[in-house]
């Protein structure tokens, strides 16, 4: 009976922690990062300025590059377009934003496992002589361990706002091509 509470109390508590880690990712505020931008040619050489515009779900910025632009991390690919000076080349480039929260999340379980795996251990009922064991009290010390770890590496992954761009980005610029002539 004792294994029957201890499994309501588990379920409780879990769903308890879902409805409250949704408070936290509501929460969240708009958080800025700036990415530098480079210009280069095919071959790699570093050009010299170039118009570039940035643009996600969030918005668009202008800079020229070289240079530094402060914008808004969204869930959205940060796109880049430049063009030369001279306008006779261009180039696009796009950059994924980053995540850690999965990593916290495995760190997270993986220190929930082995903490759930002691207690469960130890709630394990023996005997007078040890023969007897309770394999359900470790599973279950072993699930919420796991469970609540995630929780925790999850919610500490939100809260450090882990996320973001790469901080720079090279843009390969490439000539356009000449217009007919009629």
């Amino acid at each position: 009976m004792k294994t029957g509470r201890l499994v309501r109390g588990i379920v409780v508590l879990s769903c308890a922690a879902l409805v409250l880690s949704g408070c936290a990712t509501t929460a969240a505020k708009v958080k800025l990062q700036s990415v530098r931008v480079s210009v280069a040619n095919e071959m790699g050489t570093d050009l010299g300025a170039a118009r570039c515009t940035l643009r996600n779900g969030s918005g668009e910025w202008q800079l020229n590059a070289p240079g530094l632009a402060t914008v808004s991390v969204d869930s959205e690919p940060l796109r880049i377009s430049c063009t030369s000076e001279d306008g006779k080349q261009a180039g696009d480039a796009s950059l994924e934003r980053k995540s850690t929260t999965a990593r916290n999340m495995l760190i997270g379980a993986g220190v929930g496992l082995a903490v759930g795996g002691a207690i469960g251990k130890n709630r394990g009922d023996h005997n007078a002589e040890g023969k007897s064991f309770d394999i359900l009290s470790p599973v279950v010390g072993l699930l919420a361990g796991m469970f609540w770890g995630s929780v925790i590496g999850t919610g500490a992954g939100v809260a450090a706002g882990e996320t973001g761009y790469a901080e720079s980005v090279r843009v390969t610029l490439k000539p356009l091509p000449k217009p007919a002539t009629p």
